[in-house]
Order: C-alpha cells, then structure tokens, then sequence
C-alpha cells in the first residue's frame, strides 16, 4: 500500500512540475520572461524571440531589479522590442497583474509566458486569471543544478498550487 501510495505521488509530482504543458506558441504578441531561475528561462525566451514568435519580449526583474532578468533588459535583439516589467510586488501574482496592465495599455491578445517547468502550471494560471489574452506556457526546464533544491521547489510549488487552486482565486 505504502509502494502504491509513493509511486502515485511521484507520478502526480511528475505530472505537475517535470513535464507541464508545454505547446510550441506558434505566432504571438510577446513573449513573457518571468523572473527567477538560473538563466534558462531568459535563453529560452531569446530563442523564442530570435525564431521569430513574437515582435516583443518582456523580462520581468520580479520586483527586483538587481536580478539576471532586469540586466537582460539592456539586450538588444535585432527585429525585437525589449520591454522591461517590474511588478510592485515580489511575486508571481505581481508579475502577472503588472504584466496585464501592460498588455492591455499595447494591445496584445496573446502571449508565451517562458518559466522553469517546476513553476509553469502555476505561472500560467495566474498570467491567465489576470490577463485576458490567450496565454502560452513555455517550459524553460527545471532551473535547479541539483541537490535537494529540485525537491524544494516541486513542494514549494505544490503547496503555492494548491493555494492558488482554493483560497487564492482572484488575480
């Protein structure tokens, strides 16, 4: 009983933070770089952006602007607008609210949100509660070296979930 118990909870484990969905956008109004990992979420939106999925890309610095992300908004990328977003608020609630009031101010209807694996189910339920558009979620990989940090996160992550599923449903 024990063995089926702990085979399912890493398969539900799997299912939500190792292999969330993840559709290629096709074409859209601007790529999403949220704030965090350890750098591959910028080079998974610089890909994106240099293939051509969207005009724009926005890096959001998570409120913090000393992060990896904020420096990325120096970038210059040739046919591609670089756009800075600092959230008020540290948090990916913070950066889906702010992201929101800057599409609608340019008019985007649809755009890829790029996070770790590990985040992105989360990350595109909050993009998606507080933004109208269509959201696409990228998975940019797991975002952790090693260690017990992979563990960490995938319980940090399901207990932020599970929140965001039940007492915080508002954008």
């Amino acid at each position: 009983m024990v063995v089926v118990a702990v085979g399912a909870l890493a398969a539900l484990a799997g299912w939500l933070f190792v292999w969330p969905p993840d559709e290629p956008p096709g074409r859209v109004d601007a790529v999403l770089v949220l704030a965090g990992g350890d750098g591959e979420r910028e080079t998974t939106g610089i890909r994106l952006a240099r293939m051509g999925v969207a005009p724009v890309i926005v890096f959001s610095d998570g409120g913090r602007p000393d992060t990896p992300s904020a420096r990325r908004c120096l970038l210059r990328l040739d046919g591609v607008r670089v756009a800075c977003l600092s959230p008020r608020t540290s948090s990916t609630r913070g950066e889906a609210k702010a992201f929101a009031e800057l599409a609608e101010r340019e008019g985007w209807r649809s755009v890829a949100v790029v996070t770790s694996s590990y985040h992105l189910r989360r990350a595109s339920l909050l993009v998606g509660r507080c933004y109208q558009g269509t959201v696409h979620p990228v998975a940019a990989g797991m975002g952790h070296s090693g260690g017990l940090e992979p563990v960490r996160s995938a319980l940090r992550e399901g207990a932020a979930l599970l929140a965001v599923r039940t007492v915080q449903r508002g954008c």
